[in-house]
């Protein structure tokens, strides 16, 4: 699994990892944490 991260203003980072879609197999975006820098890593 690798993570990704982007930040949405100063405070706020948006952790997400792209996984295959279970009927297509398509890659999608999934969705794990938001928050502070210090709460996301």
């Amino acid at each position: 699994m690798q993570l990704w991260a982007c930040s949405i203003d100063y405070n706020n980072r948006l952790l997400f990892e792209f996984v295959p879609h279970p009927d297509s197999g398509e890659l999608v975006i999934s969705l794990l944490t938001l928050g502070s820098h210090n709460d996301v890593y």
